[in-house]
Formats: C-alpha cells, structure tokens, sequence
C-alpha cells in the first residue's frame, strides 16, 4: 500500500507541474501502470520467497528441535548404558572373588576327601589283611586235617574246602553197620579226630548232616528221617563222650536228596551212603575284628 500512495502522488505532483496534453497523459499513466504491475509482481515473488524463507526457517527450527530432543534421549541412554556397565563390572568383580572363595573351598573340600579316601584305603587294606589271614588259616587246618584223616581213613574220607567252609566226609562205614542209625564202637574211635579238632580250635562250629541212597530204610519212616537219627546219634556222641560243647554242634539230615553220585550203580549208592562233617569257622570274631578297623 504504501507504494501505491508513493507513486499516485508522484503521478499528481508530476501532472500538477507539467504542462502535458491528455493524450500525453494517458500514455504516460499507462507507462506508470506497467511499472506499478511490475513492481507488484515483483512484491508478490518476494512475499513467495519470505514465505519459503519461513517455511524453510520453521523446518530447520523443528529439525533443531528433533535433534535436540534425539540428542538429549541419547544422552540418557548413554547414561543408562553407563550405568548398566558399571552394573556389569561390579557383578563381574563379585564373581571373580565367589569364585576364588568358591575355588579355595573346593580345594579345601578335595583336600578333606582326600584324606578320608587315604584313611578308608587303610581300613579297606586292613580288613582285607585280616581276611586274607583268615583265609591262610582255613588252609592250614585244611591241609593239617586232609593229612592226618587220610593217614586214618585212607580212601573212605574226602576234605574239601567250598564257600568257607570245611567238608569232611566219611563212609558210612566208619561209623555205622549198614542198616543201623547206632554208631559202633569203632565209630566212636573215629568220632575222636573230628571231636579233637573242634576242640582245639574254639572258633569253630560243627554240622553233622546225614545222607542215604534213595533205597528206603528199614525199620524208619522215610529216608529223611534215617539220615536225622544218624546225624543225632553222632552228635550225642560227639557231645558225651568227648565233652563239645552243645552249642558249637548241630545235627542234620538231607536222606536221598544230596546224592554224590548217580543211584543208579551200587557204587554210586555207596558214595552216598555218607556223613557230611561240615566245619564252619566263626565268622562273629572275623565280623568283630572288621568292626573295631571300620571305627
């Protein structure tokens, strides 16, 4: 507007001072008008580049601002992220020692397991010595026992020695008249090495166990039955005559059901017709010991 005003009083003063015709006039306002329409279009393309000045002005305002914005979240994180390493580092820091303390207690914990595995190996090493001794001991009456019955009985006895313990077996013979349960008198002077040797040695218990043909007995209810009265009859001897206690001896009977060999053959039925001496150490003292070296 003001530029309008500008150029009409210019026009007034420039009419109000020249001395011009009317044509002149027209055509020198018409010149003025196409200036003014010039310069208003030029006006209008400033006005457009201000407003796109502005518009660019606004943008880079909120961009700024975006930035700003982006900046201080950044800020933050960086802060938390800070935060969270020194977290880190401190867990880290408490590792590193539960773990040392951690190791020293395993090696303490190895040390101590140690030491109890070294004190069971020494008890492991001592029972088994004691077992072992036990053992010899077994073979020694074992051997000492085979001599001196077969010096006696010759082929009518066998020892064996099966599952700890100590077999002896005679011959019916040596002790019975076929057919009778009574032990003879010559049976009783056999009887005298069994009774010695579980006299001699207190740590020993006896089981007399009598075995039959599978041919029934005269005179008794069953086989079974036969072999138990024969076993009994030794038993009391054993436990009369020579005076063994009757706690360390036990009398049994299999009858026809433990045969040695086949009952098919008169030989075969006289293996079988047969007293089983079945000599059992103590196991209590053996047990005892071990108890005392598991302490």
């Amino acid at each position: 507007m003001k530029l309008q005003t500008f150029i009409g009083l210019f026009l007034l003063a420039l009419i109000s001072t020249s001395c011009i015709s009317k044509k002149n006039y027209e055509v020198v306002l018409a010149q003025h008008e196409v200036t003014k329409q010039g310069f208003e279009n030029r006006i209008a393309i400033l006005d457009r580049q201000i407003l796109n000045q502005n518009q660019q002005i606004d943008t880079l305002n909120l961009n700024l601002a975006n930035k700003v914005g982006a900046n201080t979240a950044l800020v933050a994180t960086q802060d938390k992220l800070l935060d969270r390493i020194d977290e880190v580092q401190a867990q880290l820091e408490g590792a590193r020692k539960d773990k040392s303390n951690t190791s020293q207690s395993l090696s303490s914990t190895v040390r101590a397991k140690e030491d109890t595995i070294k004190a069971r190996d020494a008890k492991i090493a001592a029972i088994q010595a004691k077992i072992t001794q036990f053992e010899k001991n077994q073979q020694i009456v074992l051997g000492n026992l085979s001599y001196e019955l077969e010096q006696l009985f010759g082929d009518k006895q066998s020892v064996d020695y099966v599952n700890d313990e100590i077999r002896i077996t005679l011959d019916e013979t040596l002790l019975f008249r076929p057919g009778s349960a009574r032990v003879r008198t010559a049976g009783i002077q056999n009887l005298e090495k069994i009774a010695q040797l579980i006299e001699k040695d207190p740590t020993l218990k006896l089981t007399v166990i009598g075995n039959t043909d599978n041919k029934k007995a005269k005179n008794y209810k069953d086989n079974w039955d036969y072999s138990v009265i024969r076993a009994a009859n030794i038993v009391k001897v054993l436990t009369k005559e020579y005076e063994l206690p009757p706690s360390r001896v036990l009398a049994a009977g299999k009858g026809e059901f433990a045969p040695k060999a086949s009952n098919q053959t008169p030989e075969g039925q006289a293996k079988n017709r047969r007293i089983d001496f079945v000599i059992l150490p103590r196991f209590d003292r053996v047990v005892k010991d071990i108890k005392k070296e598991l302490k």
